[in-house]
């Protein structure tokens, strides 16, 4: 296994891009650092933070509340960004090494993730300055022992349900949206499973033996993981149920801007990295609980957080239009196509994902009605505005996209240019949300940004048209760029 390890660094530092991308590789490094230091601030000061607010309440169990909310969530951010180390077996089937090995190592890679360590740091400070000195040290080795269980059962799991998913993606995505209704719940305070939480932790303390079954959890979890991969491995066999292909026949019948869908859909779902955007535009509008909890009328944060729910899918596919296509670029500006309906049919696509997300995001109406005002305020903006705005940019953005791969924290493609549609985003609305509130109305940004984004709707061909021409001067550099990056 160490072997294996060795050869895996390996394989990561000799990259292309590990040699070429060193800012990008000190940026992740640094926000790794801050990260760090923030959770072990966390630990520090978890204390005497809790005894200044909580004061009659007892900081051990405080502490475990929130540590029950950290568990969840914790799962949640390792189920979404984690990254799975996957070691090709092709090249060590003719070597003396059990296949059962090579199908363990995802599961001992994670050992080594970033979010055991960030956990670790939090954890410890507060035991070593509580319960150890207050209760001993064999109650704080217990107390170590337990959290290492839990954390180490929640990363296997974690693990387990992102391949899970790979084969199964729909009960993936329920299993996720189930765990995220449940912290909802829990924050709202319906469900009250943290002071159980809390409870039996303190309840394990005091009988050590019930230590015994958080420890056999984690090695089921890691167990169930490393059979889910030996039962799921491909040895070049084809498999004995034939693969469904959705061909979405039924746009035919559109012309040719329905044939041009039918290939973007095509696009999306085969394609890792895209179909990774389209999902995760559709776990952040569950962010929205955030900006819209405590929701106020007058904030701008309405206009922040209303655009990016909207608008998540359709900002990201749309600054990819043609970086998205790089490994063939060269090839489609050869190809006879009517590329304006090509565009007409890339602009339809965030149109639909725009609309679902929207749709989606009417059940706040539940904390304020007037949150699907604003929210469809917005689209009719981001529709109208934003997206022809974005896809105009994608002109200057000459960096090839891989769409094959899905990494967490991938920063091929990341460089000053895509900062820019940010400005443009929310800085024209931060504009017109000034002066209204100076003049005591907010009510009328929201129906300003309506009216430009229907504006851009009915306009919208001519926008198109321009896009086209700017093409047709652009491309050489493009072509340029993608065969350089």
């Amino acid at each position: 296994m160490q072997q294996l390890l060795i050869h895996y660094f390996k394989q990561k530092t000799r990259t292309f891009f590990w040699k070429k991308n060193v800012l990008a590789i000190i940026f992740t490094i640094l926000g790794g650092l801050y990260f760090l230091a923030l959770a072990l601030s966390i630990g520090i000061f978890a204390k005497p933070l809790i005894t200044e607010f909580f004061p009659d309440k007892n900081p051990a169990i405080v502490f475990l509340k929130y540590l029950f909310f950290y568990h969840l969530v914790d799962f949640l951010l390792r189920f979404k960004v984690q990254e799975i180390a996957i070691l090709n077996p092709e090249p060590y089937r003719t070597l003396p090494i059990s296949t059962r090995k090579l199908y363990s190592f995802p599961m001992i890679t994670s050992h080594f993730s970033f979010f055991n360590l960030l956990a670790i740091i939090i954890f410890l400070p507060f035991t070593i300055s509580t319960i150890w000195a207050e209760q001993g040290i064999l109650n704080g080795l217990l107390w170590v022992v337990l959290f290492l269980s839990l954390a180490l059962t929640s990363n296997y799991l974690s693990v387990t349900f992102k391949l899970f998913m790979r084969k199964y993606v729909i009960w993936g995505y329920v299993f996720y949206f189930a765990v995220l209704g449940f912290v909802v719940l829990e924050f709202m305070k319906i469900t009250n499973v943290s002071d159980a939480y809390a409870w039996g932790f303190l309840k394990a303390i005091q009988y050590p033996f019930i230590i015994l079954i958080p420890i056999l959890v984690a090695i089921i979890a890691y167990r169930l993981g490393v059979n889910f991969l030996f039962k799921n491995r491909y040895d070049g066999v084809s498999t004995k149920n034939p693969i469904k292909i959705l061909n979405y026949s039924f746009l035919e019948r559109f012309g040719e801007v329905g044939q041009f869908l039918k290939m973007e859909l095509k696009f999306i779902f085969r394609n890792k990295k895209v179909k990774a955007i389209f999902f995760s535009s559709i776990f952040f509008i569950g962010f929205g609980m955030n900006f819209y909890f405590d929701f106020k009328a007058n904030s701008f944060k309405n206009v922040f957080s209303g655009i990016f729910i909207v608008s998540m899918f359709s900002m990201n596919y749309a600054q990819i239009i043609f970086a998205g296509i790089s490994s063939h670029f060269d090839g489609f500006t050869t190809m006879s196509i009517n590329l304006k309906t090509w565009l007409r049919s890339k602009y339809l696509v965030c149109v639909i994902a725009s609309t679902l997300s929207l749709l989606i995001s009417m059940v706040y109406m539940l904390f304020d009605v007037r949150i699907v005002f604003f929210n469809l305020a917005l689209y009719f903006f981001v529709i109208g505005v934003i997206l022809p705005f974005l896809m105009y940019l994608s002109l200057f953005y000459n960096k090839p996209f891989n769409v094959v791969e899905n990494k967490s924290f991938d920063f091929k493609s990341l460089d000053w240019k895509s900062f820019i549609p940010l400005i443009g985003m929310l800085g024209f609305p931060f504009c017109i949300y000034g002066i209204c509130y100076l003049f005591g109305n907010i009510y009328i940004m929201y129906y300003i940004l309506a009216g430009l984004g229907i504006i851009g709707i009915v306009t919208n061909g001519y926008w198109l048209k321009q896009i086209v021409l700017k093409f047709q001067e652009q491309k050489h550099k493009l072509a340029e760029g993608f065969r350089r990056g």
